[in-house]
């Protein structure tokens, strides 16, 4: 399928608006620290990320015109994320699964065997858990919003926690619940898929995560938008987070990765294994099948 049969983008930020087979993978590798700059893994547009995009531009204007009607009238007393999980809005594509085994699993064939345990925390409507899946043996999931988790377990997640809790307790229940068996070690792998942003609590919700991992072995798949601008839902309005992160709104990518890794992750505990930008695709509205903001993907392990 040629470039000119993708879908119009339009970013979030700036509301630019632009082919989608445009978005960008690369970074002034030159703007990066060295111990970030040595980790960044230059990913490209794969099947994966076409197929998301044309599957956006192939839903008719009336049908978006119709889902933005209904998820307007709901908002009115629901937040933007439940409305959109009423109306069948609010997939999302950040990485394929043979991008997120290139981070993880480095060297790693494709045949290689499903192992380990893996918990989505906010997991939307599962459609990227849907392609990290394939990497393990157990899915664990959790999410605050009802009618995404409705949707996380049309999908088959037998492991959903319904709730924001992710402290080691509440995560052995979950598990416990849908015979999943969790090693005393830690978790293999924890996803954390454009959350920080939307997090009261970002600096906690990173140490609990910590905290879960297997020390050295397990790994953190952290995708944050950037640049930070982060906000709370707070049922229909929208207001700033408990703990906010000293990283400036308006700073470029290359300089909003290197205050996340210097300022945030690194005095957590965190050892970076491996970064990658990646455009951040949700299905679209009536004015543009599809929306785009820039990711920062990073591999994190437990000091």
């Amino acid at each position: 399928m040629s470039a000119l049969n993708l879908p119009d983008a339009t970013c979030v930020h700036c509301g630019q608006r632009f082919n989608s087979a445009n978005c960008s993978y690369g970074v002034a590798e030159e703007q990066l620290p060295e111990g970030v700059h040595s980790k960044f893994v230059k990913l490209e547009r794969d099947a994966e990320a076409q197929a998301f995009l044309l599957r956006c531009g192939a839903r008719s204007r009336s049908v978006r015109w119709a889902q933005s009607a209904a998820a307007s009238a709901l908002r009115t007393t629901l937040s933007l994320t439940d409305a959109n999980g009423l109306v069948g809005r609010g997939s999302m594509h950040v990485l394929s699964t043979s991008q997120a085994r290139a981070l993880l699993r480095p060297g790693e064939p494709e045949i290689a065997a499903a192992r380990g345990v893996l918990l989505d925390v906010g997991a939307g409507d599962g459609s990227a858990t849907s392609l990290l899946a394939p990497l393990f043996a157990h899915v664990l999931a959790t999410e605050v919003s009802a009618p995404m988790v409705r949707r996380l377990q049309a999908r088959d997640f037998a492991a959903v926690l319904h709730s924001a809790d992710v402290q080691l307790e509440a995560v052995t229940a979950a598990a416990a619940a849908a015979g999943v068996p969790l090693p005393q070690a830690g978790l293999d792998c924890v996803a954390l898929l454009n959350v920080l942003d939307r997090c009261d609590t970002p600096l906690t919700l990173l140490a609990q995560l910590r905290d879960l991992l297997i020390p050295g072995e397990g790994r953190l798949l952290l995708a944050v938008v950037l640049p930070f601008r982060p906000f709370v839902e707070d049922g229909t309005q929208r207001r700033a987070p408990a703990e906010p992160l000293a990283m400036s709104p308006e700073a470029s990518f290359e300089a909003s990765l290197t205050a996340l890794w210097e300022g945030v992750l690194q005095p957590l505990g965190f050892s970076l294994e491996a970064c990658a930008r990646v455009p951040y695709l949700s299905d679209g509205d009536q004015k543009c099948p599809v929306y785009v903001l820039d990711d920062a993907l990073l591999v994190l392990s437990r000091k």
